[in-house]
């Protein structure tokens, strides 16, 4: 989760060093992805490899909030009901299926 002065994020980001083990691991969420966006409620944005801040190869899961600043106590129950929501569905996807990735 994140959130700045313009938005706020939530992801899954997939960061294993192997980028090989990283793309398998990626490749089990695209098996997934039906059950993930009904869970969800919604489509995410899918990323593999691609290379973030540190110039680490990460593949990413996200969805954002746009136009949202968290500097600005207005906007916190909008960010904080946007996160809360997402982490919940999160938690009911992993909970049914963490078994796939074993």
């Amino acid at each position: 989760m994140m959130a700045d002065n313009q938005s706020a994020k939530i992801s899954i980001t997939l960061s294993h060093k192997d980028v090989a083990e990283q793309q398998v691991c990626y490749e089990i969420f695209v098996q997934l992805k039906k059950i993930f966006h009904q869970i969800m409620g919604e489509a995410w944005q899918w990323q593999l490899h691609t290379t973030d801040a540190f110039g680490k190869t990460t593949s990413e899961i996200y969805t954002t909030l746009d136009k949202v600043n968290v500097l600005n106590k207005a906007n916190w129950p909008d960010i904080i009901s946007f996160l809360k929501q997402r982490m919940i569905a999160l938690d009911t996807f992993w909970c049914g299926c963490k078994y796939a990735f074993e």
